[in-house]
């Protein structure tokens, strides 16, 4: 069962927790069921006892959303809520701070960018795009929950744009540059694609900001995903 607790200024004790918004804070906690603890327990026990060995209990969160509890052949999964998956189409390397940021975030992110500074991102989280793969076949692969256009070449924007159709999961698509880049390229776009565009699109992408350096887009752009994507 579910249960909510309230937190305000005066509960801050040891653990601070009354410094919430407006002084006050609110948690839900839901209990875990024996049949998710007893191997989680029966794992931990063995990954602790001197006379096992010293192997480690591991776990992680995969690209599913699924928390795995893995030690000696004894496993234990929990699904949670699936990190964001997000297409960075770019290979300039001012796409460099949004793989920063995304992969802050614990989004799993995949990318066709090329750049050698790029590398450092194929982790857990990131996932490079075979170049022998073609945009529509992958998407139809991949579930991906937001695709950012940030090629800064008109034809691969283009392409880009008319290969999202297949990405039928995804329920935003970014384009970098101002408005008109967005009108010039609906001239060469299909009608299925512009159909499928027009309640995804967000062209300019990210928040307003007075300000549009590389980071600043990384981070207007990181802010709408939580809130459109996420809502």
């Amino acid at each position: 069962a579910s249960a909510v607790h309230h937190f305000s200024l005066a509960d801050q004790g040891e653990t601070g927790l009354g410094a919430g918004c407006d002084g006050q804070l609110s948690l839900s906690f839901t209990r875990l069921t024996e049949h998710h603890l007893a191997p989680m327990r029966s794992a931990a026990c063995r990954a602790l006892d001197p006379t096992q060995g010293t192997q480690p209990l591991c776990a992680h969160v995969n690209a599913s959303g699924m928390l795995n509890f893995d030690h000696d052949g004894s496993r234990c999964d929990i699904r949670l809520g699936a990190p964001l998956r997000v297409f960075i189409g770019g290979n300039h390397i001012d796409c460099l701070p949004m793989y920063q940021l995304c992969n802050h975030m614990g989004w799993f992110v995949y990318g066709n960018g090329k750049q050698p500074i790029l590398k450092q991102y194929q982790n857990d989280f990131f996932y490079r795009l075979p170049p022998a793969m073609a945009l529509p076949e992958f998407f139809q692969q991949h579930p991906i929950d937001a695709i950012l256009i940030m090629n800064h070449h008109f034809q691969r924007d283009v392409d880009l744009l008319e290969a999202s159709v297949a990405a039928q999961s995804c329920r935003y698509v970014g384009l970098l540059g101002p408005e008109r880049r967005y009108r010039h390229c609906q001239k060469h776009l299909s009608d299925a694609a512009l159909d499928w565009l027009d309640s995804r699109i967000h062209a300019p992408m990210g928040l307003p900001m007075p300000s549009k350096g590389p980071q600043q887009v990384a981070l207007s752009v990181t802010a709408q995903l939580a809130s459109l994507v996420r809502a």
